[in-house]
């Protein structure tokens, strides 16, 4: 859960704050039963416990306004509230007379099911069992302790004592153990639905994290696309062929020794501000920004027949972009910049890795690597892009002498075979770092 506490304890906050502005009906519920419920109060102790509870939603409120939050806080505001509650309910009861099997029939008691409510809307399961446990364990006490089952503890003593309860002593004992079975029966729902809630809270945060998370690497149609998906433990996780370029700026590092590092980062933000436009644009993923280099996918999650046709194009429309950024450039009195462009097509094992913490939807293998090594061999011919004979033929592009050159034959470390590999011509070749 350590993803998303900082969030979770946030909601809570805002919960207590609610919770807050609450207390302060219950308060003018409390005011209604008070003045409509005939009961004599000679030492006006209703009233005490009234003005004790709005003085407790008075601090709420103010705690809630300097948005000061403790976890322990919904405990302490709960014994409190059920403190006043008892309070309020025991008034009466002793003004009538009353005996403990019968103080659940009082219209304050019925107050226990807000406060059960109240306290199930703090997204945690054990405040309601705490809350229903303490108020059942003063009911037990006062039940059990008080009442010396003799027939002064039918219902009411003296004058208010009911006819038909002491015709049959057990009736309201029986309906005071009904009416608790209640409240315990109501608690527990309240604990199931809050379990069930606060899981469905999180599953909620942890799909908004992995769609933010995904949104900074990915066009919005590829996360709707893994949004419906089970990434977590590499469900998504694939084995699919795709086309992988690798792009880098030619003499970043010459540039870079000679810059400012704050106009470098300017500059490194600008330039792949730029690129990204022509990769959404035809429907690449960028994988990772490494320094000055981009690593994108073509095919993820999802392959089609236009994947490498889309990296081409993808390609040529970054020349193009930079040829438009130079020419603001030079108008700026700056330096050209020239990139180098590799692209492979093959299989790959595409999926998550990473933990709760941080997900990372990548790609790896023998396509990868053999991407990145045409990459670099754009320095080497001074080719703008350079791309392998498979990238051409899933691309339905022919190798015509006229546009592509090809290069020497390759061989990539680590890897069993030769590559056939073709720069593009350029009536303006590129630079060499």
């Amino acid at each position: 859960m350590s993803d998303i506490g900082p969030v979770f304890r946030e909601l809570e906050r805002d919960t207590e704050r609610i919770s807050a502005y609450l207390r302060l009906v219950i308060v003018g519920a409390f005011v209604i039963l008070y003045w409509t419920t005939d009961s004599p109060d000679p030492n006006s102790r209703l009233a005490l416990a009234l003005g004790g509870y709005a003085a407790t939603a008075a601090l709420g409120i103010g705690l809630a306004y300097r948005r000061y939050f403790r976890p322990w806080l919904p405990w302490l505001f709960v014994t409190l509230d059920l403190a006043v509650l008892w309070l309020l309910m025991a008034a009466p009861a002793s003004a009538m007379g009353m005996t403990p099997v019968a103080i659940l029939s009082l219209p304050m008691a019925t107050l226990i099911f807000v406060m059960l409510a109240h306290a199930a809307m703090r997204y945690r399961p054990s405040l309601v069992i705490y809350a229903a446990t303490l108020f059942m364990a003063g009911w037990l006490v006062s039940f059990l302790a008080l009442s010396d089952g003799s027939p002064q503890g039918y219902a009411f003593q003296g004058p208010m004592r009911h006819s038909a309860a002491m015709a049959v002593p057990w009736h309201d004992t029986l309906q005071e153990v009904v009416r608790a079975l209640m409240i315990v029966l109501t608690a527990t729902i309240l604990v199931v639905t809050s379990m069930r809630t606060k899981d469905r809270v999180q599953q909620s945060i942890r799909a908004a994290r992995r769609v933010a998370n995904l949104s900074r690497f990915m066009p919005q149609t590829l996360i709707e696309k893994l949004s419906g998906e089970d990434l977590d433990g590499g469900g998504g996780s694939r084995r699919q062929d795709a086309a992988i370029m690798f792009t880098d700026i030619r003499g970043f590092t010459r540039l870079s020794e000679h810059t400012d590092p704050a106009e470098l980062g300017q500059f490194l933000g600008e330039f792949r501000s730029r690129l990204s436009i022509p990769i959404t644009m035809h429907s690449g993923m960028i994988d990772k920004f490494i320094g000055d280099a981009i690593m994108v996918v073509f095919g993820t999650p999802h392959p089609s027949r236009e994947d490498a046709r889309n990296a081409l194009n993808c390609a040529l429309e970054m020349l193009d972009t930079l040829r438009r950024w130079n020419t603001e450039r030079h108008d700026q009195g700056l330096d050209p910049v020239a990139i180098g462009i590799g692209i492979h097509y093959g299989s790959v094992f595409a999926g998550v890795l990473g933990d709760e913490s941080r997900l990372e939807y990548t790609v790896i293998g023998d396509c990868v690597n053999v991407a990145e090594r045409l990459e670099k061999l754009t320095k080497e011919s001074g080719a703008p892009i350079v791309v392998s004979q498979d990238f051409l033929r899933a691309a339905g592009e022919p190798p015509d002498p006229a546009t592509w050159q090809r290069l020497p034959i390759q061989n990539v470390r680590g890897r069993s075979g030769e590559v056939v590999a073709y720069g593009l011509k350029l009536d303006r070749p590129m630079g060499r770092e």
